[in-house]
């Protein structure tokens, strides 16, 4: 008994050993693998599909070959472009307003309104704010968005391997993501129900997240970006990339960009482009929410869109770029465990 207990020990200190040190020989290309395994959630039901019309042998890996050549057509590619494209917007606007800040509208607009709600008000609501302060703030932000594009265009061969490494492993999780379910279920202690419920119940999480939130959120970017584009503000893709974030904060969402930018408009270009951009935003950006929801939310799990912000942001503050999906994917991971919880704690007090 006891050389049983010990064998059993060493055993348990063997394993945990084990897997610590794959943890840390796997830890560089956990975002990765991460991101992988996401889109592989998510584009799964269209492997499947054309996996059932492949019948043939190899039918398998050519539908998953096919579907990563989709993904990487649709997403991959037009984010490395766009994200160059607003790394030069970024810091074309920084250089504008750093080389010309005395006229500059935008600015000068800034500090004027700034004045005047502190003159009209019985205390002071507004700090004070000069060409000076503005400079520094902005520099600020420039410096933090420079450094994080920075450190992800660095390396080139670094960037281009795992680039590589996150198709092979897209490829390998569309094709064999069953075999790597059932040996999830076959090696977890709970029930097979139960581990077949947590995974369902994460993978409606997942797409209700991506699909829903996430997606809708990227969609209004896109829009608020041809709206700025037409009615004439500066700097399109940037202030577009700012709205896809606006977008996820619950009841205010986009008009946060779109209220500055037709009152910029209103006063640097006149009241037909601020009237134009005003009934873009809320005919053709603000409806699209209830347009495509019903469409790309899945039932199942639904998260209040103000706890998805918080994941967001706090992903990004943990992890970086990789955490804008790494927050509400563990949110969804959480809110999939809780919703598991009351059938196990039933069975638990019938037993």
């Amino acid at each position: 008994m006891y050389s049983g207990r010990i064998e059993t020990t060493f055993f348990y200190i063997l394993l945990l050993g084990s897997i610590l040190l794959i943890f840390f020989i796997f830890l560089p290309f956990l975002s990765v693998l991460f991101l992988a395994a996401v889109l592989a959630v998510v584009f799964y039901p269209l492997h499947h599909k054309l996996r059932r019309k492949m019948v043939f042998r190899g039918g398998n890996s050519l539908s998953a070959l096919i579907t990563v050549l989709i993904v990487l057509a649709a997403i991959l590619v037009p984010f490395t472009g766009i994200s160059i494209l607003i790394f030069q917007e970024a810091s074309d606007v920084y250089w504008s307003i750093i080389a010309d800040a005395d006229s500059n509208k935008l600015i000068s607009f800034v500090v004027y309104a700034a004045d005047y709600i502190n003159e009209i008000s019985p205390v002071t609501l507004v700090p004070d704010i000069s060409l000076a302060n503005i400079e520094e703030y902005i520099g600020t932000i420039y410096e933090w968005f420079f450094d994080h594009f920075r450190s992800f265009f660095s390396s080139v061969l670094s960037l281009a391997i795992n680039a590589f490494l996150m198709v092979l492993s897209l490829f390998f999780f569309l094709r064999d993501g069953h075999k790597l379910k059932t040996s999830i279920i076959h090696l977890s202690p709970l029930k097979d129900a139960y581990d077949r419920g947590i995974i369902d119940k994460v993978k409606q999480a997942v797409n209700s997240v991506i699909k829903g939130n996430l997606f809708i959120a990227l969609v209004q970017g896109v829009l608020a970006t041809i709206g700025f584009t037409i009615f004439g503000v500066p700097s399109a893709i940037l202030w577009g990339t700012v709205a896809v974030f606006a977008a996820i904060i619950p009841s205010i969402g986009t008009s946060i960009v779109l209220i500055p930018a037709v009152i910029f408009l209103f006063f640097a270009k006149g009241v037909g482009s601020a009237v134009g951009l005003l009934i873009w935003g809320i005919v053709i950006v603000g409806l699209v929410d209830n347009m495509l929801a019903p469409y790309v939310l899945e039932r199942g799990i639904k998260i209040h869109p103000f706890l998805i912000l918080l994941s967001v942001l706090g992903g990004l503050s943990l992890f970086g770029p990789i955490g804008f999906l790494a927050g509400p994917i563990a949110l969804s991971f959480l809110f999939a465990l809780v919703h598991i919880y009351p059938l196990i704690s039933r069975e638990k007090s019938g037993a």
